[in-house]
C-alpha cells in the first residue's frame, strides 16, 4: 500500500502561487481540431493526428501545498487549478491547496454525494468514454491509465518497474490499494483507498509524463504524449465486487463515527488559520 508524499506541515505555511497569471495562455486561436489544449494554446485531434500532449504544468505536493483563504473560511472543496499545477492565486484562493487526507475524506462525505472534491456536479451515468466528472451512483476508486509508453517516452522498463513507476507517481496524490499494469494493452489500473483521492489524481495526472528527474530522458519529457487518465469500469470478478461492498460499508461506518465525535466535541472545521 502506498501513501501520499504530501508534507504533513502544510498547515504551517501559506500556499504558493504556482504560475503567474501573465504566463497563462490569454487567447484561443482559430479552430483547427476537435479539442483545445490550453497548455499549448492550440487545437488537437485535427489534421495533425496527435490527440495528447505533456502538460507544461505539474502539481508537486511537497512545495506547492499550503493553507489558503478556503481553509480559513471552512471550505471543504479543492482547487482544480491547484491539482493541475497552475493556480495563480496561492494563499488567496477560495479553495483548498493540499492533497486530500483522511480528514478531508470525512468532511466531503458529510457534505454531499453528488459533488466531486472540486465542487463539480456528478452525473447519473458515466460518459461513454469514461472521462469527465463521474457518477454519483458509484464511489469509483479505480482509474484507467492509458498511453503508458508514450508517458515514458518509450523508455524501456520491465513490467514490474513500470508498475512501480505508476505507483510512485500516482501515490503522491493519496494512499493506493492496488496497481496493475497490462503490458499487452499498454495500460494500467490504479485503485486508491478513497474515491476522493481518485478524483483528485485523475485531474492531477492527466496529460502528465511518467518520467522522473533521475531519468536521462527527463529533459525530453515534453516530447512524449502524456498519459490518458479516465475512470475504470467495474471489475467483473465476484471477489472484487464483494471487497468493494465491504470497503464502502466500512467507510460509511467511519463517517458516522466521525460525525458523532464532532457533535460531542464541537470540533471547529476552520482550524483557525490566518490568511492575509
Amino acid at each position: 500500500m502506498s501513501s501520499s508524499i504530501q508534507s504533513e506541515d502544510w498547515r504551517s505555511h501559506p500556499a504558493k502561487v504556482q504560475v503567474k497569471e501573465s504566463d497563462l495562455p490569454s487567447s484561443i486561436p482559430p479552430q483547427t481540431g476537435l479539442t483545445f489544449n490550453v497548455w499549448y494554446n492550440k487545437w488537437s485531434q485535427g489534421k495533425s493526428g496527435n490527440s495528447r500532449f505533456v502538460s507544461p504544468y505539474k502539481l508537486e505536493p511537497e512545495p506547492h501545498s499550503g493553507y489558503t483563504k478556503g481553509d480559513k473560511n471552512g471550505n471543504v472543496y479543492f482547487c482544480l487549478y491547484f491539482s493541475k499545477g497552475m493556480c495563480c492565486l496561492g494563499k488567496r484562493c477560495e479553495y483548498l491547496h493540499h492533497v486530500p487526507d483522511e480528514e478531508d475524506v470525512v468532511k466531503l462525505a458529510l457534505k454531499s454525494d453528488v459533488l466531486d472534491c472540486f465542487w463539480r456536479e456528478k452525473f447519473a451515468d458515466y460518459r461513454d468514454d469514461m472521462s469527465g466528472v463521474g457518477s454519483f451512483r458509484k464511489k469509483n476508486k479505480t482509474l484507467y491509465v492509458g498511453g503508458i509508453m508514450g508517458g515514458l517516452n518509450n523508455k524501456q522498463l520491465k513490467p514490474s518497474q513500470i508498475e512501480s513507476r505508476i505507483r510512485f507517481t500516482f501515490g503522491k496524490f493519496g494512499s493506493i490499494d492496488r496497481v496493475r499494469f497490462v503490458e499487452s494493452k499498454n495500460c494500467g489500473f490504479v485503485t486508491f483507498k478513497h474515491s476522493v483521492n481518485a478524483e483528485f489524481a485523475k485531474e492531477a495526472m492527466s496529460n502528465q509524463t511518467l518520467l522522473i528527474p533521475s531519468d536521462k530522458e527527463w529533459d525530453q519529457k515534453r516530447e512524449g504524449t502524456g498519459v490518458l487518465v479516465k475512470w475504470a469500469n467495474d471489475d467483473p470478478n465476484p471477489e472484487a465486487k464483494k471487497r468493494e461492498a465491504e470497503e464502502q460499508k466500512n467507510q460509511s461506518i467511519k463517517v458516522m463515527v466521525e460525525l458523532l465525535n464532532r457533535y460531542e466535541e464541537g470540533t471547529d472545521p476552520k482550524r483557525g488559520l490566518e490568511v492575509d
